[in-house]
Order: structure tokens, then sequence, then C-alpha cells
């Protein structure tokens, strides 16, 4: 089952990702940044999902701590955000793909699949739903 780390500090969409995905993915959520390198290096995902601003990070800064390990670098991130330049945003971090808040799930988890599919890493073309 294909792993997907959440980095989300809305509780709403925290909690309610992890039960949209059910049984598709198995899905951890880090609501605190100081714990996302302990996270990446337990949980080891497929696919990370991350909010623009999570506490006092930006999602450059979250990336960057993605991409600092060696293990982390190539995993892909989806940037799920209501910030409206989530277009310019996707390409600075190089998101695999993006979707705007508010978000329709089935479409959420027709992106996901589509980016573990095609085996998405980094790419100046974004994929948006």
């Amino acid at each position: 089952m294909k792993k997907i780390l959440i980095i989300e500090d809305d509780f709403d969409v925290a909690g309610i990702l992890p039960l949209a995905f059910g049984t598709i993915y198995e899905a951890r959520v880090v609501t605190d940044c100081n714990k996302l390198t302990q996270e990446l290096n337990s949980f080891l995902p497929d696919l990370i999902l991350t909010d623009y601003c999570v506490g006092q990070k930006l999602a450059s800064d979250i990336v960057s701590t993605v991409r600092s390990a060696t293990h982390s670098r190539d995993i892909p991130v989806v940037l799920l955000t209501g910030h409206p330049d989530i277009e310019t945003i996707a390409l600075e971090i190089k998101a695999a793909a993006y979707i705007c808040k508010p978000f329709d799930l089935a479409n959420l988890r027709q992106c996901i699949t589509t980016v573990l599919a095609h085996n998405i890493r980094k790419t100046p073309n974004n994929i948006s739903y």
C-alpha cells in the first residue's frame, strides 16, 4: 500500500484526508513541521501532500526539508492550498501537482493516483485539479 504524508495544520482538513483515502493509501498527518524530519525517516512516504503555510513554515521551507535528505529528495509533492497564486508557488517548489482549496475529494484522489502511477516527481508542467 502506498504511503502519503499529509502536512496540514487545519485540523478539519487534517482529520478528513486520512478518512478520505480509506484503504487505498496509508496516510499519516504532520501538523507540526518541527516533526517533519522524524516523520520522513520513520514513515518513508511515497507522496507528500502539503499546504502552503503550516504553522510558521511555508511550502518552500517544507520542500527544502524534504529535498535535503537523500532518502526523500525524490518524493513527489502535491500542493494543496487556497492561496490565490497557487500555480506560481507550485512551480517554484517544483510540485508534481497542485489542488486548490476548497477541493473535491474525488479530484484529490485522482490527482494522487495520477502522480503515483506515472511516477511524477518534479515537472515544470504541473498537473492542476
